[in-house]
């Protein structure tokens, strides 16, 4: 009885289902949504809902796309191992950014740039000359 050229093979049906399941492995790897507090309330914020995490004096925040600010329990290096590396970028020691959240790079200082975010921040983000081109070739793509 000879096989069904239409039908798949077993090993080939092997293999989808494998890259199936390192698919679902890899979506389940980063963070979909925090829980964050907002007065007397937990609130979730999806992952596309946040533009970037600043740390200031000891404290992480969560910057979500309309601005506003909320107290996070973890600090950016825990992030940077949670959320997809596609999308976030580590600026400096006190930023991490979304892709869509960066408005424009602007030429610094001996090869630095700065970076304008949206919702904009009042202080300057520097991105160090070594970060730079790592930054350049990750909004690249």
């Amino acid at each position: 009885m000879s096989a069904n050229p239409e039908s798949p093979s077993p090993r080939f049906l092997k293999v989808i289902k494998l890259n199936e399941e390192r698919n679902l492995e890899t979506e389940r790897k980063y963070v979909r949504r925090f829980l964050v507090k907002s007065g007397e309330r937990f609130v979730p914020i999806a992952i596309r809902d946040v533009a970037y995490f600043c740390a200031y004096d000891r404290w992480t925040y969560l910057v979500s796309t309309d601005g506003k600010k909320y107290l996070l329990d973890r600090n950016l290096k825990t992030l940077e191992e949670q959320v997809d590396p596609s999308l976030f970028f580590r600026l400096n020691r006190r930023f991490f950014v979304k892709i869509d959240s960066i408005y424009c790079l602007t030429p610094y200082f001996k090869g630095q740039v700065t970076v304008t975010v949206v919702p904009e921040v009042k202080e300057k983000i520097v991105v160090s000359r070594k970060r730079t081109p790592e930054l350049k070739a990750w909004i690249a793509g």
